[in-house]
């Protein structure tokens, strides 16, 4: 595994190294993350929690569809009261490849309207 400066994960050919979807990949404390923020396991695939959604890698952190944040092991994370850490805030919410928002569980985001949400351009 080739790391570029930037942390994208390079092929032995210099060419970069894509996901199944043909996203950009990065490297992030060993794990590969996709460009929007699902964490792959070793065997390529999203990483899922306890509650089957991809982990995901937000504000430079792993975080739970519930938003517990956890270690690059998925172990959760306690603060200095020994309670699970909480995301707090998302400054970039996650889009797909169509522009709509997904959730921390990587669903669609709905509106009132019950029509996806999309990402300001």
């Amino acid at each position: 595994m080739i790391v570029d400066s930037d942390g994208s994960l390079m092929g032995a050919d210099g060419k970069p190294k894509l996901g199944p979807n043909g996203e950009a990949l990065e490297i992030v404390d060993g794990l590969a993350v996709r460009a929007d923020g699902v964490v792959l396991g070793s065997d390529g695939l999203p990483m899922l929690d306890e509650f089957g959604n991809p982990i995901r890698y937000i504000n430079g952190q792993f975080v739970r569809s519930d938003g517990t944040v956890v270690n690059a092991d998925g172990s959760v994370k306690l603060g200095e009261d020994g309670q699970p850490l909480k995301a707090e805030y998302i400054v970039k919410p996650c889009s797909n490849d169509k522009g709509e928002l997904l959730g921390l569980d990587g669903k669609v985001i709905l509106g009132k309207n019950g029509e996806p949400l999309k990402e300001r351009k």
